[in-house]
């Protein structure tokens, strides 16, 4: 049986709960695009639980049993409708039970159902489901008759599809009740499991059908049931069932509830879903074709008053003794295969009229049918006078009206034998109108129009001739649906192949290949109107309908994908469509106190930049930028001496190398700076003019009058030095290294003059201790010999901000020997270390040109300890002005 008209017009009418989508070639009543699909099945309702977390079940489609009264097996629960006991969770419905006092009882749960809201005959009914362990917990996934309201339990019917009692952890059943079988009394069976049920999600189902019913669990037929296994009692399967989904507690076949069990325990279930059965080729659609449920449903008797049990229609057994208006005796019933027969005769109205019975279904234009059977006239009851019988098939359109009537052969008095079965074959074509011959056809075409065919049985008795017919072993055969059209077609840019319209047999397979033209690519494929992708092929399977598949194209386009590391931006970011043999410029930005270290495009490195080009693009691209920290400038050293090279004029920032500032004629800038690292500057005031007489005249010559020939740095003219942008807990350090027996007094933000006296050892160090609270310092240095002259000849000072040396704690000497210089510094043990100069453009570098002839490098110079760590024999050149060591 299919759905009730009423329940497949709510189906296609509730835009809201069903929506049409594309899978394979079947256009389905799908709620979620999960939905699997079954050989044979049509999806007809289904809910995947994909709403919001923690919201409620679909209205739409379940609603709740609430109360506690024990529900009849003295469950111990309290059954609520708030989203605490059912819920959504994780694209699944979630029931939990909890321990606490509620409406009088001391556990709460959910039992949801469709009662009301949806409800079938018939069909394959499926969920997966997560059951919770514990013994006295009560799950199931059920069916009750539509009709409960009416004629109570178990009148109604109950299908159990899953029922699991933690008691029995590695047991399901599948059980139906009924009158005089219900309760304990029950017909059913289970499943057993190897491990525990509720270790795992099962897929729990019911194929129900007419007089049939079959319980799987994963796939596994472990159950069945037919009105021969219930004896004599009544089935009651044949009407609208709802579905039900709860976990009760305890009961009469929950069981106690151990005391071990903690709460809340939960039952999950995946999704929920009904399938009817579609007509295949070959396939009898008829319904009890052979009588064998012992009644005529559902097949619908001609006398309205009666419907399928009226006059002139009935069934009989084989065990029975012929009948015939009087007292039952002769001859057993005829039957030709089964138990059961169908029986037809007349009204005996004392008139002609027609009797008989009949059965529809859809069908639609150029299907093709074949359809027959078998009569036998018994000998104790023989067709006379002018009595007939046939069978016919009629094909209708929406409004009942005959658009096409084929019949069998005519069967009377004269050409039936007593006790023999006679095979009908329906091949006359009738003129629904005239009621004349139009030919013989071996098979049935639906004309256009169609929307059901129609099989009767129909006796046509002349006033009151008597004697009956009976009928076996019947058949309306589909034997093969109207081919389909699927039309192609392809916007600019491409072609689709076939293209234009196509006729497919129906359930056969079709595919369209797509192919761009040079230089485009496949923007989107609409199927039935409904987008699948930037596919190049496409394959219809199973055609069933018509459908129709639109290409679009669109310039090839490829994607650009940049991102960038920690400390900076690169701008696109993301993922940028690029058109074929377009260009796309990056650009790469680092935050403060960062700059780029690392340039990747295409998974190979590149020199870093702040912007790269991508040029006639062809292919996907990549480009990954990573930055990193701007290495403190741990010493500055800056010669203030008149030695050979020229005097550093610049603004060192620790990347990008040097920024002239001044000029190199009379009268430039005497108060040069520099950028130390981290935003801290050194600036100088009073360092001496320019020297414009004789032939030492220009900037190489800065000072040269001021600490040479001017006899040093006297007191009274102090060469002052500030350092702005210092964080205000920041430590100043000065650091002098002079010629021999030259010696300076230094004073720091205002206090006493210190005195630095070499001692020869060329390396001197004072701190200033503690300075805070300010974001810049200031201090001055004169000569030292005595109070009034200067006798501070040449020095190169070196500035070190607390700020880097928490960063870097590097203390570096500079100490003059025989062969050059050497350098010692703090380190710390596994870290590497870099020395690099004022000759250096950027720092870190690749290469360093080492001082001494021997091509030595100094750069990965490893510490092996925390401490001292020192290199000698640099040579000092004389046009390096400031040398630094940086931690790697």
């Amino acid at each position: 049986m299919y759905l009730l008209v009423h329940l497949m017009k709510k189906l296609l009418s509730t835009a809201s709960l069903c929506k049409l989508i594309l899978t394979g070639s079947l256009l389905l009543l799908l709620q979620s695009v999960s939905a699997q699909s079954l050989p044979g099945w049509q999806l007809v309702w289904s809910d995947e639980f994909s709403q919001v977390d923690g919201s409620a079940p679909d209205s739409t489609k379940w609603g709740y049993n609430t109360g506690g009264g024990g529900w009849g097996n003295n469950e111990i629960q309290y059954y609520t409708s708030r989203t605490k006991n059912a819920r959504i969770e994780n694209g699944q419905l979630l029931i939990e039970a909890h321990e606490e006092n509620y409406g009088g009882r001391n556990h709460t749960s959910a039992r949801l159902l469709t009662q009301g809201k949806w409800d079938w005959t018939y069909g394959r009914f499926e969920a997966r489901i997560k059951v919770p362990e514990g013994s006295g917990l009560w799950p199931a996934f059920w069916m009750l008759g539509a009709d409960i309201g009416t004629v109570g339990w178990p009148q109604c019917g109950e299908i159990d599809i899953m029922e699991y009692v933690g008691r029995l952890p590695k047991e399901v059943y599948g059980t139906i009740h009924g009158p005089n079988y219900s309760g304990g009394d029950s017909y059913g069976d289970t499943q057993s499991f190897s491990n525990n049920v509720a270790d795992e999600y099962h897929v729990y189902a019911v194929e129900w059908q007419e007089n049939q019913i079959l319980w799987y669990v994963d796939g596994i037929n472990y159950h069945s049931a037919t009105p021969e296994d219930l004896g004599a009692n009544e089935w009651v399967f044949d009407h609208n069932h709802f579905i039900l989904l709860n976990m009760a507690i305890g009961g009469n076949f929950g069981g106690t509830l151990d005391p071990s069990v903690s709460f809340p325990r939960q039952m999950w279930v995946d999704y929920v879903r009904v399938y009817q059965r579609v007509a295949t080729e070959n396939t009898n659609v008829l319904s009890n074709p052979g009588f064998e449920n012992s009644t005529l449903n559902p097949w619908d008797g001609f006398s309205p008053e009666g419907g399928a049990n009226s006059f002139g229609g009935y069934v009989e057994s084989n065990s029975d003794k012929y009948y015939n208006g009087g007292q039952p005796g002769g001859d057993s019933v005829m039957v030709r295969s089964g138990k059961y027969v169908g029986k037809v005769y007349g009204d005996f109205t004392g008139g002609g009229n027609q009797n008989g019975f009949y059965q529809e279904t859809s069908s639609e234009a150029g299907s093709v049918w074949t359809a027959g059977g078998w009569a036998l006239t018994h000998p104790q009851d023989l067709m006379v006078g002018l009595n007939t019988c046939w069978v016919e098939v009629s094909f209708r359109d929406a409004n009942d009206t005959v658009l096409a009537l084929y019949r069998s052969q005519v069967l009377n008095a004269l050409n039936v034998s007593p006790a023999g079965w006679v095979e009908l074959s329906v091949n006359q074509k009738i003129d629904p109108v005239s009621g004349g011959l139009l030919g013989s056809y071996p098979t049935m075409v639906a004309p256009e129009g169609s929307n059901k065919v129609r099989y009767s049985v129909v006796f046509d008795q002349n006033d009151m001739d008597g004697g009956s017919m009976y009928f076996d072993d019947l058949s309306l055969v589909l034997e093969s649906l109207a081919p389909k059209t699927i039309t192609a077609s392809a916007n600019a840019g491409g072609s689709i192949s076939p293209s234009g319209e196509a006729e497919v047999a129906y359930g056969d397979n079709l595919t369209y290949l797509i192919t761009p033209d040079n230089g485009y690519e496949v923007s989107d494929v609409l199927v039935d109107g409904v987008s699948v992708g930037s596919v190049e092929a496409y394959t219809f399977q199973s055609v069933s309908t018509d459908h129709s598949i639109e290409v679009f194209f669109k310039l090839e386009s490829f994607s650009l994908t940049s991102s960038a590391g920690r400390g900076g931006a690169i701008s696109p970011a993301g993922t940028t469509e690029v058109f074929r043999d377009e260009n796309q410029v990056y650009t790469i930005s680092a935050e403060t106190g960062y700059r780029i270290a690392r340039l990747i495009v295409d998974g190979q490195e590149f020199a870093a930049s702040n912007s790269f080009s991508f040029s006639q693009v062809n292919t996907d691209r990549s480009i990954h930028v990573e930055f990193e920290v701007i290495p403190g400038v741990t010493v500055v050293a800056l010669d203030l001496g008149p030695t050979a090279g020229p005097l550093f004029t610049g603004e060192f920032d620790g990347t990008s190398g040097f920024v002239e500032f001044g000029g190199a004629t009379n009268g430039a800038p005497s108060n040069p700076s520099m950028d130390i690292g981290g935003g801290v500057t050194f600036s100088f005031y009073n360092v001496g003019g320019w020297d414009d007489t004789g032939a030492n005249i220009g900037p190489e010559y800065l000072l040269n009058d001021h600490l040479y020939s001017g006899g040093g740095v006297p007191a009274d003219n102090p060469v002052v030095f500030t350092l702005t942008g210092l964080d205000p807990s920041d430590t100043v350090r000065l650091e002098f290294v002079e010629n021999p027996q030259r010696d300076a007094r230094v004073t720091f933000a205002g206090g006493s003059p210190v005195l630095v006296d070499t001692g020869g050892s060329r390396f001197v160090e004072v701190s200033a201790g503690g300075v805070t609270g300010s974001t810049s310092y200031s201090g001055s240095f004169t000569g030292g010999s005595a109070e009034g002259e200067g006798n501070l000849a040449a020095a190169r000072i070196m500035i070190i901000p607390e700020f880097l040396l928490g960063l870097k704690p590097l203390r570096l000497r500079m100490v003059y020997g025989a062969g050059g210089l050497t350098f010692e510094w703090g380190s710390n043990a596994g870290k590497k270390y870099d020395l690099l100069s004022s000759t250096d453009l950027t720092i870190p570098i690749s290469q360093w040109d080492a001082y001494s002839s021997g091509g030595q490098t100094y750069e990965n110079m490893e510490a092996s300890g925390s401490g001292t760590n020192q290199i000698s024999n640099v040579l000092a050149l004389g046009d390096v002005r400031f040398f630094v060591v940086v931690e790697e």
